[in-house]
Parts: C-alpha cells; sequence; structure tokens
C-alpha cells in the first residue's frame, strides 16, 4: 500500500484500535510479555492510540540532532542507542509534534520530561536526566534498529516505515505489507468490546449497539437490550472467527512483537 492509503488506517487506528485490540486478535499470550514495564510515557493520547510511521535513528553517542529536524507528517521517531546514553530532549518531541508527527519512542535517557508533558503526542523513554553528554552530533538514519538490546526477552527490530501503535498499555510494532489483515481482526475485538458495553452500559447501551448495525437494528425492534444468554451467543461468533487455527497462524506472524505495559509518567 502506498503512503497515503496507509495513512487511512493511522487515522482509523488512532480514533478506534488500542494496543491491546491489535495484541489480542495477534493472539500475544503472557509468555509474549515482558514481566516488568519497559518504558515510561510522557504526554498524551488523543482518541484511542498514537499510531505512525517509524522514523528511526541511531544516536548511540548522544543527542542526534537530525533526529528533531528531518522527521515529517505522521511519523513516529524512534531513536535507538546501544549505549543507554541521554539521546533525547523534551523540546524535540515538541517539535515532532509542531510537524505533526504522531510520537517518539526513546531506547535510554531523556531531558526535559517536563516540557513533553503536555504535548498531545506520547514520548516513550527509558529513564528521565537533569544532564546530558553534551555531545550533539549528526546520527545514523533511516536505518534498521534494535529497541531492547536483550535487556528484556521482547527484544525487536524496527525498520523504517514499519507501523507503530501505542497507548498508555503498550507499543506494537507491525509491517505496512501486513497491516491490513492485522486490523481487520483488531476491528473484531473492538467490536465484541463494544457489543459488551453496549449490553452493560445502561440508558447509553443502544447508542453504543450502533457500532455494530447488524445487531443494533435486530434489537431495537424487540426494544431491548440481548440478555446474557444473546451475548454469549454472539462472543461465541465473534470468537471462532479469531479463533480460526489458520487465521491465527497467519496473523500471529504479522507483528514483530509487543513491548509489553508502560508507565504512565507519575503525577508529582
Amino acid at each position: 500500500m502506498r503512503r497515503a492509503e496507509i495513512k487511512n488506517y493511522l487515522n482509523e487506528i488512532q480514533n478506534k484500535i488500542s494496543v491491546y485490540s491489535i495484541s489480542s486478535s495477534l493472539g500475544l499470550i503472557k509468555g509474549d510479555l515482558p514481566t516488568e514495564p519497559v518504558y515510561m510515557m510522557a504526554g498524551n493520547i488523543v482518541g484511542k492510540s498514537a499510531a505512525g510511521f517509524a522514523k528511526t535513528f541511531n544516536a548511540s553517542e548522544g543527542i542526534g540532532i537530525n533526529a528533531f529536524e528531518n522527521p515529517d507528517e505522521d511519523d513516529f521517531v524512534v531513536v535507538a542507542s546501544d549505549t543507554q546514553r541521554v539521546i533525547w530532549g523534551g523540546i524535540g518531541s515538541s517539535m515532532i509534534q509542531n510537524k505533526k508527527g504522531r510520537g517518539v519512542i526513546v531506547d535510554g535517557g531523556m531531558i526535559g520530561v517536563e516540557a513533553a508533558k503536555g504535548l498531545i503526542i506520547p514520548t516513550y523513554y527509558r529513564y528521565a536526566s537533569s544532564a546530558t553528554h553534551n555531545h550533539i552530533y549528526k546520527c545514523h538514519e533511516d536505518c534498521e534498529v534494535t529497541l531492547d538490546n536483550g535487556r528484556f526477552s521482547c527484544g525487536v527490530s524496527v525498520s523504517p516505515g514499519d507501523i507503530i501503535v501505542a497507548d498508555r498499555e503498550g507499543i506494537v510494532i507491525i509491517e505496512p505489507e501486513n497491516l491490513e489483515e492485522v486490523i481487520g481482526n483488531a476491528r473484531y475485538v473492538e467490536v465484541i468490546a463494544q457489543f459488551v458495553w453496549g449490553v452493560h452500559g445502561g440508558r447509553d447501551g443502544f447508542s453504543r449497539l450502533k457500532d455494530i448495525p447488524e445487531y443494533y437494528e435486530f434489537w431495537k425492534m424487540k426494544g431491548r437490550l440481548p440478555d446474557v444468554d444473546e451475548v454469549n451467543a454472539y462472543l461465541e461468533y465473534y470468537k471462532k472467527l479469531i479463533e480460526d487455527p489458520k487465521t491465527r497462524e497467519d496473523v500471529r506472524r504479522t507483528s514483530k512483537n509487543i513491548f509489553g505495559r508502560v508507565l504512565p509518567v507519575p503525577e508529582i
């Protein structure tokens, strides 16, 4: 798919699809996830998640000034390091937001976290620092990078143009050629969530069921919300769609990995 076509998917993801729905549709289980949080988060998520094109940098020697300057609209900046130096600053996140970027992942230290907290895009980072190594240079750009470097079991490579989806609970990397299939399955999970909310949402139940047209008109005619048995029958139907062995085997291969739970930055 071309970048313009993928952008339509990114907008849908940002508005309607969570990392949980993607990871559930991929069949990721507890053993696939790290046992400890991997990143902390500064900034905010507008909608369900943040989604963008990976724009990769390797900044092992310090802060790469081109990582601030070169990303484009809809890019999700990924700055990697194999040294765990301070490799990012909050002003960089502000510059990415001004360029209409989608977010930032910093596989190392970050200064100026406070500057990133009020932004409408998220910045994920490993640790905060009040000092840098005072080395600002032009780092390697548009290269395959490895996040985690073996410190957790979920170490994963990110290539330029990969699709990154992130929220307050996790980050998932999807190869562009698999995006349509992955999101198609994630929609089922979102439908199930909406259905459950519709059933248990009280007075708001029917408005939530509008997201599932094939059921909304049926229950509107009945003048009531479905009971437990009817809910279970519906969930079983979608469960079969998601858990079909061939579908799951194909879809599990389409995601590089999931980073697990991301801690929000504590309020001070």
